[in-house]
């Protein structure tokens, strides 16, 4: 899948965000609005999607599709003190210091997403959702 240029919920121009990484890997972000959170990690030499991530409007899933390994998980986005830290979470200890990593989520059957119809891509995740 190529990287679209413009948000598939709103047709927002997607923004670049930059992260200190080793070789062509680059992002597109839509995460300006209430509704909805789109993070896009792509090769910038070939215009590829290598990872998308969907975060719905309530703010407590996201859908993840990972297209090197042809994988879609279904996980809770966890908020600490009002911040975002995805599907990633911990185990405290009683000196309250993170002690082990745990990832919640739960992974979907494969399907390439269809971003030029979003409801449509919608209603498909929450029957996959419902009956897995």
């Amino acid at each position: 899948m190529l990287v679209p240029t413009n948000c598939p919920m709103c047709n927002d121009p997607l923004l670049n965000e930059f992260h200190y990484s080793f070789g062509d890997i680059s992002y597109k972000v839509c995460n300006k609005r209430v509704d909805h959170k789109i993070h896009i990690k792509y090769h910038s030499d070939t215009n590829m999607v290598t990872d998308m991530n969907y975060t719905f409007s309530n703010n407590k899933t996201i859908v993840s599709w990972d297209f090197v390994q042809n994988k879609i998980y279904i996980s809770p986005n966890i908020i600490v003190k009002g911040r975002s830290v995805g599907y990633t979470t911990s185990i405290m200890t009683s000196s309250m210091v993170p002690h082990i990593l745990l990832t919640c989520k739960t992974q979907i059957p494969w399907f390439e997403p269809d971003i030029t119809n979003f409801p449509k891509l919608l209603k498909k995740l929450r029957t996959y959702i419902c009956f897995s």
